[in-house]
């Protein structure tokens, strides 16, 4: 004859979720960092943000000297001290000359062209965006 299993008088009950409940509870607990590691938490956070902000004001500042420093040569027409363009460059698979200026690194806006029309080299124009400079003689 089976025994019929009882609880004695008084006794707690608990069903599985709520020890799970329980447990996960004192887990967290556990977990929280003390007042003093809260505070050096804090500390730290506070720390980053105020980096992160010199470094953007940093950016904001370089970003400006560098648009200052491109204004200045555009004002010259990005010439070289001999009085040549100051912009070099290549052209990529687009089929595009992409020039960059070697006084300021300004990139000049693409240019679509066919290689057989800059032989002489590309002079940078006033008015359009390149002037291409004369074919070197077939004599020379």
């Amino acid at each position: 004859m089976p025994q019929e299993q009882s609880t004695p008088t008084g006794a707690l009950t608990t069903t599985y979720e709520q020890l799970q409940e329980l447990l996960m509870t004192a887990a967290r607990e556990f977990k929280k960092p003390s007042a003093e590691e809260q505070a050096k938490l804090d500390k730290e956070k506070a720390r980053r943000e105020q980096a992160a902000l010199e470094s953007c004001i940093m950016a904001e500042e370089a970003e400006k000297q560098k648009q200052a420093v491109i204004s200045a040569c555009a004002a010259g027409g990005h010439k070289k001290e001999n009085g040549r363009s100051a912009i070099q460059g290549q052209i990529h698979s687009d089929g595009k000359f992409h020039g960059i200026c070697f006084h300021c690194q300004w990139e000049a806006p693409p240019v679509a062209m066919a290689p057989e029309s800059f032989a002489g080299g590309i002079e940078y124009g006033g008015s359009s965006p390149f002037t291409f400079g004369s074919a070197p003689s077939a004599a020379a």
